[in-house]
């Protein structure tokens, strides 16, 4: 299994953790803490869905180098990626919302839970973020759509390559 296959896959295999927790795990429970373990999932299929492309794109030279860090990843998948597939812009503000929620949760000393949701806050008491179920909810739904769009695109391409290269030498390389 090759690099953008193992990313594939394990991208989906945090989309389904991420989408079974908050479908059954979170009704039952009830406990929005939850809802974080749910969102670090989803971040995570982001990125592996997100990854994958670029080692698409990197094995055909579509896109410079970058470094192993999230931010390089993201800034050279926003740059030469999104425009190159016409992906939606939502996906991207959705991806770098979901992040900066699992970093200041990382980052504060106060968390509560009030009317189902989760309040993140500063040492002072100053409510940063806010998670609900109806929030986790649109972002599973724009985290599938981007997971789907991502398998169809390298699905797609790499049908070309094949039909590209039999048609050029006669035979699948």
């Amino acid at each position: 299994m090759d690099v953008i296959a193992k990313l594939q896959a394990e991208s989906a295999k945090r989309m389904n953790i991420a989408d079974h927790m908050f479908s059954v795990t979170y009704p039952m429970v009830k406990d929005p803490k939850l809802l974080m373990t749910v969102l670090d999932n989803m971040f995570l299929a982001f990125t592996h869905a997100m990854q994958a492309l670029l080692a698409y794109e990197r094995t055909f030279k579509r896109v410079p180098p970058y470094q192993d860090t999230f931010v390089s990843q993201f800034n050279a998948f926003k740059a030469k990626v999104m425009p190159r597939y016409a992906l939606d812009a939502k996906i991207i503000s959705s991806m770098q919302e979901v992040r900066e929620i699992l970093t200041q949760h990382k980052k504060s000393t106060v968390e509560f839970i009030k009317d189902d949701t989760l309040a993140i806050c500063s040492e002072n008491y100053r409510t940063q973020t806010t998670i609900s179920s109806s929030k986790i909810r649109e972002s599973l739904a724009g985290a599938k759509r981007f997971i789907g769009a991502i398998d169809t695109i390298i699905m797609q391409q790499k049908e070309l390559f094949e039909k590209e290269a039999k048609g050029a030498h006669g035979r699948v390389i």
